[in-house]
């Protein structure tokens, strides 16, 4: 067998961290990135994470392997935790936040590995790091996507999407200490088109629900923007930071709602994985 590298590094790694980056239900490719560093042998120590890639990285840091976050996941009824307010967002996050709760304890403190998550003060437009303290209602702020969730209040702030300004959060590591690092990005190239997506999905159906009866194309722009602006700052952090290994999952065609394809995007972010490792072979 032929030796790789960028394995050995990181099994080798006293304190190894891995950071989790957002884009809605592009997110469940974390998954197939952690069944295919767990079958080498890698073992992130800490994680920081932004909006979905928050959420995971709870799942994870609480002692949940990926089969069991994959299990999840795949019973989840998105219609059902999403849902609908017409007052700061579409979503409240309500139920959103009752579900996670379900699986991960109250607060950052109980669990078996250190975590943070990023999100945004809408007010200061600062990038705020969130450790401590009450878990589900960080996470809600840190995948509180602006225009479709509402603001989540929390330590006197109110708080939006941690993409934003930091949608990999690799510089969160820093604090922690660690030798080692991997950073995933599940954020997808942002030359795709504007489009509609087709009226009989259920993200189609949640809008409806809202009062809305057709897609928004203000809406459409913004998330299409909001990819831009993402892929920009995250290629000049990645350039800063340089993490150890750097896997980008080509979710070419995935919408941040699309979680009804969730075993594709899982396959999508498992094969990229094993073909990044695989090209750091000597």
């Amino acid at each position: 067998m032929v030796e790789n590298s960028v394995v050995e590094r990181l099994k080798s790694a006293s304190k190894l961290g891995i950071a989790l980056g957002g884009g809605g239900a592009r997110g469940l490719a974390h998954l197939g990135v952690l069944k295919v560093l767990d079958e080498f042998g890698i073992k992130p120590n800490v994680v920081s994470g932004t909006s979905f890639g928050s959420i995971v990285g709870a799942f994870y840091c609480a002692g949940h392997s990926w089969k069991d976050i994959a299990e999840i996941m795949d019973e989840v009824k998105w219609h059902k935790v999403l849902d609908v307010s017409l007052q700061g967002g579409l979503i409240k996050g309500d139920a959103f936040g009752r579900a996670l709760s379900k699986y991960l304890p109250e607060k950052f403190e109980d669990l078996e590995h250190p975590l943070c998550v990023i999100a945004t003060n809408i007010e200061s437009g600062k990038r705020v790091v969130l450790s401590s303290g009450d878990l589900v209602r960080s996470i809600r702020a840190s995948a509180c996507f602006p225009g479709l969730f509402a603001p989540v209040e929390l330590n006197g702030m109110h708080l939006l999407d941690g993409g934003i300004l930091d949608n990999v959060p690799i510089g969160a590591l820093d604090s922690y200490s660690v030798d080692r690092t991997v950073a995933v990005n599940v954020n997808i190239p942002p030359d795709y088109p504007v489009i509609e997506e087709e009226e009989s999905s259920w993200w189609a159906k949640l809008r409806k629900k809202a009062g809305l009866k057709r897609a928004s194309l203000p809406f459409d722009l913004l998330v299409k923007s909001l990819d831009i602006m993402i892929e920009k700052i995250t290629s000049v952090n990645m350039a800063v930071s340089r993490p150890d290994l750097y896997i980008h999952v080509p979710l070419f065609g995935i919408r941040i709602h699309n979680f009804d394809k969730y075993k594709e995007i899982f396959e999508m972010g498992e094969r990229a994985t094993r073909e990044i490792i695989e090209s750091h072979k000597k």
